[in-house]
């Protein structure tokens, strides 16, 4: 979508976050179930919106496949150390042997990405990983995603108050 259509970064996000929060409304509807909001619920609203917002202001100034390289990588990373905290065993020198991978990829070079682009694009990722080890303990994994999405709603409508001079909205970008 920042490729090829002209919308904004606090749009984008605004539109993806409401539209998972009235997608999983649906669902809910249609389980007859309810969203839930959990002790975690807030951390779990937040870190959505940051992987929603960075991922969306990175993705200005980074190709798709270093985007997601970076992403995938941050979130990897951080639920790979929450398991090592949490005494599980993983292979250190496949870790490292990554790190140093990602390391030489991201170093400067005509085609290496801004390092703002790849440092946004890495809290994304490291959101993200947050957002998946909240919801790992679920009971109710539609029910508490809702919950997020839909406590996610509001820091969408900030960020787009605040951008306001800035918004651009297309259709196709939509």
């Amino acid at each position: 979508a920042f490729q090829t259509t002209s919308i904004d970064a606090a749009s984008f996000t605004a539109i993806r976050v409401i539209s998972g929060a009235l997608t999983l409304l649906v669902i809910l509807l249609l389980q007859r179930g309810k969203a839930t909001h959990t002790k975690t619920g807030w951390w779990s609203a937040i870190l959505l919106f940051t992987y929603a917002a960075a991922f969306s202001f990175a993705y200005r100034d980074i190709s798709t496949g270093v985007g997601a390289l970076v992403l995938f990588a941050s979130a990897q990373l951080l639920m790979i150390l929450f398991g090592l905290h949490k005494g599980e065993r993983t292979s250190v020198p496949g870790l490292l042997i990554a790190l140093g991978g990602m390391a030489a990829f991201l170093s400067p070079s005509a085609s290496a990405p801004s390092w703002s682009a790849a440092a946004l694009m890495a809290l994304a990722g490291f959101a993200w990983g947050g957002f998946s080890l909240l919801g790992r303990s679920s009971d109710s994994p539609i029910a508490n995603t809702a919950g997020s999405f839909l406590w996610a709603v509001p820091f969408a409508l900030v960020l787009v108050l605040i951008q306001r001079e800035h918004l651009s909205v297309d259709r196709m970008g939509a």
